[in-house]
């Protein structure tokens, strides 16, 4: 049974099966992420026990320990582990939801370092599928939290950063597929920014918004042909597309 007291030396434990040291197999990597997810799934069902008030921070080790994963030099490793981090997030979506400060540690700290640091050579496979399905998670990351994240002081500058990010990728030679993944990935967002009064009130954009104007301003840099009234259009309508799933 994984408890406060011993996810950490479990954690410390499963670590030496990766970053590709000590010439470890990697199938033996593979499970090593498989059995930090179980930790992290068993963590969030017991987030309301008696080691209640632990939780967010031995989640968020067991996330951490994901994210690095993800920089792994062996492609089938990496890629395992930004399936486990998928699933951890979305399994810890709503008990991380509880702290902005949470989700601010999991993108600031982990998640959009690791993104922005891919290479520039994401037009060759398989580096391409990974910076396809990494996007994915980063956006849905933004998508379950956005609604604390908005608390944060320091948001309106964060989400011009990560716009920025995200339209540098729709212009990367040979990744065609995220110019037009990306505007499909932003629809959800921007709905449920609108909807949580992020825009101006629930359900409604206003002008003098911050947040807006900074969509606004960073919008074009996606597409030259994506006019303020596609976005208004985005941020006030249902998304048409499901969830994405990964490569």
């Amino acid at each position: 049974m994984f408890t406060a007291l011993n996810t950490t030396p479990c954690c410390s434990a499963l670590a030496l099966f990766l970053g590709g040291s000590h010439d470890c197999r990697p199938q033996d990597s593979v499970k090593a992420l498989d059995l930090l997810l179980r930790i992290h799934t068993k963590l969030c069902k017991a987030q309301a026990g008696v080691e209640s008030q632990r939780w967010p921070e031995l989640s968020l080790e067991v996330l951490r320990l994901l994210v690095e994963s993800c920089k792994d030099s062996r492609v089938d490793v990496a890629h395992h582990a930004l399936h486990c981090l998928q699933r951890g997030l979305q399994l810890g979506a709503s008990p991380l939801a509880l702290s902005a400060e949470a989700w601010d540690e999991v993108l600031e700290a982990s998640l959009f370092p690791m993104v922005q640091s891919l290479p520039s050579t994401a037009s060759m496979q398989p580096e391409h599928t990974f910076l396809v399905n990494a996007t994915v998670v980063f956006v849905g990351t933004l998508l379950n939290g956005i609604d604390k994240l908005t608390s944060l002081p320091k948001f309106e500058q964060q989400w011009r950063n990560y716009l920025n990010m995200l339209a540098s990728f729709t212009r990367l030679e040979g990744c065609t597929e995220l110019s037009c993944k990306i505007p499909e990935l932003l629809w959800p967002l921007l709905r449920k920014m609108c909807q949580h009064g992020c825009f101006g009130s629930p359900g409604s954009i206003s002008d003098s918004s911050a947040l807006w104007r900074t969509t606004l301003e960073t919008g074009f840099a996606f597409s030259p042909n994506l006019s303020p009234q596609q976005l208004y259009e985005m941020a006030t309508t249902e998304p048409q597309s499901a969830d994405p799933t990964l490569s």
